[in-house]
């Protein structure tokens, strides 16, 4: 009986030193995928404005996790929408939201991209953090920014395009994502 319980033991051993652990990456990717059948709001939004999403915090046991999406809506505007998350570490997991959500709505301005490669974005104009009452009316609304006073744009900025691909460069998977 020892000689067999020794065996099973060895044989469990080299099972697991044979997987390849995920790395932080691939258990981000997952969370994010997971994460929108728990969150309605956040699958409607990238539903519309084809955001970026990721997940503040998810290292990091103490402290509090949050949903983040970015998006770049109408050529003009960058949109965050964050939500508080209740985020299991064990499963890698999105529990549910847990508290309000907010949406801050920046102006872009100007975009400048000098000879090195460096980007600088300037924002002024339209700035606004929506939340509660105004939030339940621009989803109710789909989404769209002029449910809060955000004016349409005559045209996409130049150099939108330079803008966005930094979020792309950070979240390759979404690549193609939040050019509305």
């Amino acid at each position: 009986m020892k000689k067999l319980f020794s065996i099973l033991l060895v044989q469990v051993l080299a099972v697991a030193s044979c997987s390849k652990p995920r790395s932080w990456v691939e258990l981000h990717n997952d969370a994010v995928k997971d994460g929108y059948a728990k969150l309605p709001d956040a699958a409607s939004f990238a539903a519309r404005h084809q955001a970026v999403s990721f997940i503040e915090n998810i290292n990091m046991e103490s402290l509090p996790k949050k949903w983040k999406m970015v998006a770049v809506v109408d050529g003009k505007y960058e949109v965050i929408y964050e939500i508080p998350i209740t985020y299991d570490d064990r499963s890698s997991k999105v529990i549910g939201q847990e508290g309000e959500d907010v949406m801050v709505i920046n102006e872009i301005e100007a975009i400048v991209t000098d000879g090195s490669g460096v980007t600088r974005t300037s924002f002024g104009g339209f700035q606004e953090e929506i939340r509660g009452e105004r939030l339940r009316a621009l989803k109710a609304a789909n989404w769209d920014l002029r449910a809060v006073g955000a004016p349409l744009p005559v045209a996409p900025l130049p150099n939108i395009d330079v803008y966005w691909s930094r979020w792309e460069r950070l979240y390759p998977e979404q690549a193609g994502k939040g050019r509305k």
